[in-house]
């Protein structure tokens, strides 16, 4: 169990804000976002590739929301927190089941 919970819990920094788009088409500055499809392939890579080691099966979901996450995002909507959640079975008495919120807030906001 500890072995899956030092790898969803070290799921460092660095990765969420290579998602991070903070510049727009244009080339000006804009308000920060994750690209989801990005942030997506990352953490699930991440996730399989370390996690697998320990356990036969596990469920990992992501998901998206707007701007102080209260609305999870449709399609086309910028997403600036994810919800990261993993859940395994370690053996027939534990089971891991944790989750993640990472979020792009303004400095001031915090």
């Amino acid at each position: 169990m500890s072995q899956v919970n030092r790898v969803f819990m070290s799921t460092y920094k660095g990765m969420y804000e290579a998602c991070a788009v903070t510049v727009g088409n244009d080339g000006e500055p804009i308000y920060p976002y994750f690209d989801k499809n990005i942030l997506t392939n990352y953490v699930t890579n991440f996730i399989g590739e370390n996690v697998r080691k320990f356990v036969p099966s596990y469920d990992l979901s992501i998901k998206f929301y707007t701007l102080g996450g209260t609305y999870e995002c449709q399609e086309n909507d910028l997403a600036r927190t994810v919800k990261v959640s993993l859940k395994a079975n370690i053996n027939y008495l534990f089971t891991f089941n944790k989750e993640q919120t990472i979020s792009i807030e303004e400095r001031s906001a915090v």
